[in-house]
């Protein structure tokens, strides 16, 4: 279902302004990339000639082990000749015993034990080694690169992620106010473009929190105001990334969720609320400033993740930019993060931009309520098709026909109201139908 007619939230020069200064602001970021192979050539020789020096050992060892397993086979094959050409000698034990021992070593001097190969140091088993270039490798480079590009490289994070392919990684930096994190972001960016590259799998996703307090966030306003038409804009890749679910259909999601009845038998599907009762209720949470109870549907891979807001360190991550060159795209992050910063604090308070919050909730609704005025026309034109006199014979003021007459008139009358009630609401495709569907309006 698109919602990008009332979820698009504009945002003068002004307020951007005001958003970049405040100080009550932290921001943090994951910076996915990847690094070229040519970067990390010359710190990858010493690797490398660990791999070679392991190779040459391992082939040393399995010439080694045939030749003595040969010598080994030689060896017992001479002491049974020997025992063999003394056994029916007249001599005595100890002179037998005397040129056995002369005899072997002779044979020794003449076919020396095979001398085992010395294992290097810095051997690495063949499961460390790769044609690639390995995990450990790329997180030892950065971490040695990293003092050079930011104040307090120990606070930061170098993970690896497993979405990532080709030297793919995730550098964390720590909560900063404004200020600094955009002076540590250009440098990263700086620094990725040095290094290496970003392309779609790479995303950059911003962590905010203010430190007056997380705990009067009202997510579903958050997410009613996040402009995402405004961030494909510029960051136009990820509107199909598979690691960012838009809010389309979250915000239905979450609003359905909170009103549906109690938990139905496992072996029942059935809702205890009507369609009217959910639409009813959450009229009266608008009127009431009661959204911020609801229970936001969360997701890791939501464009705008609160798994978050409710831990001992609460902040909102938003996952909606990245994608091929996001590191060569510095003033639009700096404006996108600005949005963020904006659409946070004006989550926080119930009466600002009351008006148009109300509006965007009651333009969900209506879709709800055309739903259900929809699937309540069609239930009445089918038991106007299936109205049978033989199923009132039971009353006995009127005849089977003119009770079910009765009944079909009320049914019209009905119909007719519902009609006219859908040309005030809004019209749906079949996907809005099939989605709310889906979600069991």
């Amino acid at each position: 279902m698109r919602l990008d007619n009332y979820v698009n939230e504009k945002v003068n020069k002004k307020e951007i302004e005001d958003a970049l200064r405040s100080t009550d602001v932290l921001v943090g970021a994951e910076f996915e990339f990847k690094i070229d192979d040519a970067s990390i050539d010359d710190f990858q020789s010493d690797y490398k000639d660990q791999v070679e020096k392991s190779i040459e050992y391992d082939n040393a060892l399995s010439v080694w082990e045939e030749e003595y397993d040969q010598w080994v086979r030689e060896h017992d094959n001479y002491i049974d000749e020997l025992d063999s050409k003394y056994d029916e000698s007249d001599l005595s034990d100890n002179e037998i015993r005397r040129l056995k021992y002369e005899e072997f070593e002779k044979w020794e001097d003449n076919n020396p034990r095979p001398e085992e190969p010395e294992m290097p140091d810095d051997y690495l088993r063949e499961y460390e080694r790769s044609d690639q270039i390995a995990y450990p490798q790329l997180e030892e480079y950065l971490q040695n690169l990293l003092p050079d590009v930011v104040r307090d490289a120990m606070d930061w994070e170098i993970h690896e992620d497993s979405s990532l392919s080709d030297n793919g990684i995730e550098l964390v930096s720590p909560p900063l106010p404004i200020d600094d994190f955009f002076d540590e972001c250009e440098k990263v960016f700086k620094m990725i473009y040095n290094i290496g590259n970003t392309d779609d799998e790479c995303g950059l996703h911003i962590g905010v929190s203010l430190k007056s307090g997380m705990d009067k966030v009202d997510a579903i306003k958050l997410l009613l105001f996040t402009d995402e038409g405004y961030i494909w804009k510029m960051f136009d890749s990820r509107k199909c990334n598979d690691y960012v679910e838009h809010v389309r259909g979250i915000i239905q999601k979450s609003l359905l969720k909170s009103v549906r009845g109690p938990m139905p038998n496992i072996f029942d599907d059935t809702d205890n609320v009507s369609e009217n009762e959910k639409i009813d209720k959450l009229r009266s949470m608008v009127r009431k400033d009661e959204l911020k109870k609801i229970n936001y549907e969360t997701d890791h891979y939501h464009g705008v993740n609160i798994q978050h807001l409710h831990s001992s360190n609460p902040y909102i991550e938003f996952r909606y930019m990245g994608g091929e060159g996001y590191h060569t795209k510095f003033e639009k992050v700096k404006l996108i993060v600005a949005q963020y910063i904006y659409n946070l604090k004006l989550s926080r308070d119930p009466n600002f931009k009351k008006k148009e919050y109300v509006s965007k909730i009651n333009r969900i609704l209506r879709k709800f309520e055309a739903y259900a005025v929809d699937n309540e026309i069609l239930e009445i034109e089918e038991k106007i098709r299936h109205i049978d006199p033989i199923r009132y014979s039971m009353f006995m003021d009127l005849t089977p026909k003119e009770a079910a007459e009765k009944d079909r008139k009320e049914l019209q009358i009905q119909l007719k109201n519902l009609k006219r009630k859908s040309q005030f609401l809004p019209k749906l495709n079949n996907s809005e139908k099939m989605e709310l569907n889906r979600m069991g309006l």
